[in-house]
């Protein structure tokens, strides 16, 4: 019989003359004492249908071990963050929900807005005060000479500009991203629900503004946040949650909470679940923890998010 080999010596492992089809359990499992089968892991999918399991090594923001965030390793203290858009945005304050609901996490985030109803991206551009809110510093109080931008300007288009003019979308894009990079930050794009159109179904529409955002964000480099997606995936499976207004298309706070769940998960890395309502009395328990889950499914299935 062949001698063990030196990583089983090493760690003290049991070894016989199939051990050495086995791999080793990553330092992970070894730590947490986990049981090992072998096979490579990823991200935990927490949503209503799970197919890893959340418990028990999931991060939420409910446990406090650094071991099982999947955060990057540095981040700043808390995260400034300005949103340009219109009502698909500002719809029950969902930046003011977003940073309420941040309080209590791993991750703290300070959200602004600049979002008038109707405006596009253009509107945005030839707006002094859209501008001015991307230039805008803050004093640094560890270095008195220095001063903080945004770490992220997050836009989003007027919902059919992507599907029906996604060139005026792309020269838009182009030109405020030339206003954030010399603010010295970085552009993501806000990709939000679908809406019923003449021409498309509700599922068609988004599928072409989900091309639409993608191809202007290859074009300058950026990020997009499919809130889009997670809308659909939760109108699919809990039909009973009303994320829409009357109107079919504005966010409801359900809407406003799952869209504010998205943003925590791509800004962090971190899923949003033990987050708080953030203020939208609206959501119980209940329907924030389904909330919780699907933004993060969304997040956990790309595996990508905003970086810095």
């Amino acid at each position: 019989m062949a001698s063990p080999p030196q990583r089983y010596l090493r760690l003290n492992l049991r070894w016989n003359r199939q051990s050495s089809n086995q791999t080793v359990p990553p330092l992970l499992y070894q730590r947490l004492n986990l049981p090992w089968n072998g096979r490579s892991f990823g991200l935990p999918v927490a949503g209503s249908t799970a197919i890893i399991p959340v418990y028990p090594w999931s991060p939420t923001n409910a446990l406090g071990s650094v071991l099982l965030s999947t955060n990057r390793p540095v981040l700043p203290d808390t995260l400034r963050v300005l949103f340009l858009g219109n009502g698909l945005t500002s719809g029950h304050d969902m930046p003011t929900v977003l940073t309420r609901m941040s309080r209590i996490g791993k991750q703290k985030i300070k959200a602004s807005v600049r979002a008038v109803g109707g405006y596009n991206l253009e509107n945005h551009f030839t707006d002094v005060q859209s501008r001015t809110n991307i230039s805008h510093t803050v004093r640094d109080i560890t270095n008195p000479t220095n001063r903080l931008a945004w770490h992220v300007v997050i836009l989003q288009e007027q919902s059919q500009i992507p599907v029906f003019a996604w060139q005026r979308m792309l020269g838009s894009a182009q030109k405020l991203d030339g206003a954030i990079k010399a603010a010295k930050t970085q552009t993501a794009l806000f990709m939000p629900q679908s809406r019923s159109d003449p021409f498309f179904t509700q599922s068609e529409f988004l599928d072409r503004a989900e091309g639409g955002y993608n191809f202007v964000a290859q074009q300058i480099n950026c990020p997009v946040v499919p809130v889009g997606r997670a809308w659909q995936i939760l109108e699919a499976r809990h039909p009973n949650i009303q994320l829409r207004e009357r109107d079919g298309f504005h966010p409801s706070p359900h809407g406003a909470y799952l869209t504010a769940c998205m943003f925590y998960a791509y800004l962090t890395w971190q899923s949003p679940l033990g987050l708080s309502n953030g203020g939208l009395f609206q959501v119980n328990e209940r329907e924030a923890m389904i909330l919780q889950r699907i933004a993060w499914e969304v997040f956990a299935s790309r595996r990508s998010g905003i970086p810095f």
